[in-house]
């Protein structure tokens, strides 16, 4: 519950004060009790289109979560494995491999065979982890 409504709280934010506040409205001065209103209303609609989507797509929600932790994982992982064991590490690397480590995600999910053979996590941080070590520094 604390994941689920962070989440409603960033988004409601984000359609607020960065689309509505900066960008819609950028010349308006909107009054903080009018904010609110729109914040509590961006909150409820984001609510009614998560339960639909919930009830009629089930199984593209699971699909986006389970595409999302893989690519977050071979992103991240071992950039983080890396930054934490790792004092030649640079900035270049880790970003090779967070690039690498996403690319390869959406690439092998994308190829029929390759998806059907293996989990893309697996391949994906193999090169992410190896696309690190070719790029770290050397001295």
């Amino acid at each position: 519950m604390s994941t689920c409504d962070s989440q409603l709280l960033v988004a409601s934010s984000c359609l607020v004060r960065d689309l509505l506040q900066k960008t819609v409205m950028r010349e308006k001065e909107i009054p903080q009790k009018k904010l609110v209103l729109y914040g509590r209303i961006s909150v409820f609609i984001l609510i009614i289109l998560a339960v639909i989507l919930t009830i009629f797509a089930q199984k593209i929600v699971f699909w986006f979560v389970l595409f999302s932790w893989s690519g977050l994982g071979v992103s991240l992982g071992p950039a983080l494995i890396f930054s934490l064991y790792d004092r030649k590490i640079n900035s270049g690397a880790i970003l090779a491999g967070m690039v690498t480590g996403a690319l390869v995600t959406v690439i092998w999910t994308q190829i029929p065979l390759l998806k059907s053979s293996l989990y893309e996590l697996v391949p994906a941080f193999i090169l992410s982890f190896t696309a690190i070590l070719f790029f770290r520094r050397s001295s």
